[in-house]
């Protein structure tokens, strides 16, 4: 496994889990989507809950907002009609004042700031994706990128999270410098040729949709170094199947079911 390190930004890394693939097989960590489904996805109130629960990871979303500076913990491109303001414009046309206003089913958006604080006081792992849009060019990826890493670095948490993004080929190719961050490539439609180039490139694992893993997949990512995550797995039987093939994180809507289901 490689640990590769963000250009131009200042921190230290702390000591992080076993590589991936390394553990002993029948454990799987089981991260919370978005926070899980116990209350609004994305929320500080879903973040507490899955902590509360004993989950050990929790999965979020981040933007960078109008300015670029700011930042938000959301998942879709521009607000909801869950969301009381704003509803249909998009997220990076806001500032961050704006944001402060809005309550989707009641909950304030959470910063990056917030998010990485609260992780701080706890000793879970968090996972976090940078959003961007395809059309946008990768120097503008990067640059929010490390926006949103700052925010881990700044809260000494850097060790415990992994950042993740679906332009993973732009993320991974800029990382030249300190700290030290692991990196998850997401793949809709993973490939073993993939996950060749995510090894050559420094991924830490790679991540992609619970139903289109199989054994021989997995033996194959974790032949080249690295760690497997698997998404959308909210259904039992499925997440023990996955465990059974050695996936190393399960990432999931539903994280107290999967965990008894599992038996952790």
């Amino acid at each position: 496994m490689v640990v590769f390190v963000l250009l131009g930004l200042s921190g230290r890394a702390s000591a992080g889990p076993d590589a991936p693939g390394s553990t002993k097989a029948h454990y799987v960590l089981v991260s919370a989507h978005r926070g899980g489904s116990m209350t609004v996805p994305n929320s500080m109130a879903a973040f507490k809950a899955a902590v509360r629960n004993g989950v050990r990871e929790i999965e979020a979303d981040s933007w960078v907002l109008s300015g670029g500076h700011a930042t938000a913990v959301y998942h879709d491109a521009a607000i909801g009609p869950e969301c009381n303001h704003w509803v249909g414009r998009k997220l990076r046309g806001l500032t961050a004042r704006q944001v402060s206003v809005i309550r989707c089913n009641g909950e304030p958006i959470p910063s990056v700031h917030q998010l990485v604080s609260f992780v701080a006081g706890t000793s879970v792992r968090l996972r976090l994706e940078v959003k961007t849009f395809s059309t946008e060019s990768s120097a503008r990826l990067r640059r929010e990128a490390r926006v949103v890493v700052q925010r881990v670095v700044n809260a000494g948490i850097v060790g415990r999270t992994t950042m993740q993004s679906f332009r993973w080929r732009s993320f991974l190719g800029f990382l030249n410098g300190a700290p030290r961050i692991r990196i998850s490539a997401l793949d809709a439609s993973p490939s073993v040729s993939d996950a060749r180039l995510a090894a050559r490139l420094g991924a830490y694992d790679l991540s992609y949709p619970g139903r289109m893993s199989t054994e021989s997949l997995v033996g194959a990512v974790h032949g080249l170094g690295l760690g497997v995550a698997v998404y959308q797995v909210n259904n039992g039987d499925l997440a023990a199947s996955l465990r059974q093939q050695g996936v190393d994180v399960i990432i999931t809507d539903h994280p107290v079911r999967i965990r008894r289901k599992l038996g952790e």
